[in-house]
């Protein structure tokens, strides 16, 4: 509720505010089922419950491509997704605390084709990947401090760390970045859709910054969809030295 708050304030009812908290957690038990029911029959279900947008033109023409994206909808069945239909990417992900869940996750993962590579160390294997022609793939709706290659940007008003991992993958190769998520849709299908691609040197020529954009990109599709995203992360953890303290929720703390 505090990052609702936020997000939205006085422009949406308590009881507005409720449903998208509660449409939410849905998403995410949908995320953690699904991780079990994709496991069997995995390419009949694919082809059955997953489409890919007409919008996807973009990812697909994107090669080399930089695919950036967030926790929105069922990021875990996109990745497959877009794998089985001849698209695979190379993925950075973070372990998890238990070894166990973490190896029965990175096997669902690669069920399709996807490839991963542990967050720690990555950028040189994904430039790499770049510069033969492939893709890659970053999840960038988290906390990442200055000290780890973050940047602060505007997140619905209030500076956030984001990675500026995509601006240097770019900057390196001259690969696009294509915003690319999958949404919930009736019927329990999936749909997976891309924004335009982003031309990082077009947009270095006029002074834009990437990392900026990307996260005017993910609170875009955040306000469209604000039930598929996964608000129980502390998005507004950290906050700049110099930023006002009561704009920013209980939890957040300052970088120092």
């Amino acid at each position: 509720m505090a990052n609702i708050e936020i997000a939205f304030g006085s422009s949406l009812s308590e009881q507005a505010k409720r449903e998208i908290i509660v449409e939410s957690f849905r998403t995410a038990c949908l995320v953690l089922l699904d991780i079990f029911w994709f496991s069997a029959f995995n390419s009949r279900r694919m082809a059955a419950y997953v489409t890919m947008d007409p919008s996807c033109e973009h990812f697909f023409k994107a090669n080399p491509g930089i695919i950036v994206s967030a926790h929105i909808g069922n990021w875990e069945v996109m990745a497959q997704a877009v794998a089985f239909h001849g698209h695979p990417c190379l993925t950075v992900v973070a372990p998890l605390d238990n070894p166990f869940v973490s190896s029965v996750m990175n096997r669902f993962r690669r069920m399709t084709g996807q490839q991963l590579k542990e967050k720690r160390g990555a950028i040189k294997s994904l430039i790499t990947r770049l510069r033969e022609g492939g893709k890659v793939a970053l999840v960038l709706d988290q906390n990442t401090s200055p000290r780890e290659g973050g940047a602060f940007v505007p997140f619905f008003g209030l500076e956030v760390p984001v990675s500026n991992a995509a601006m240097l993958l770019s900057s390196h190769t001259g690969a696009d970045i294509v915003f690319t998520y999958c949404v919930v849709e009736k019927g329990g299908v999936y749909r997976i859709c891309s924004l335009p691609p982003l031309r990082v040197k077009d947009m270095m020529d006029t002074g834009n910054n990437i990392t900026r954009e990307i996260a005017a990109l993910t609170e875009k599709v955040v306000r469209e969809h604000p039930g598929q995203w996964l608000w129980i992360y502390k998005r507004w953890k950290y906050m700049p030295a110099d930023a006002p303290r009561e704009r920013y929720p209980f939890y957040a703390r300052r970088f120092e």
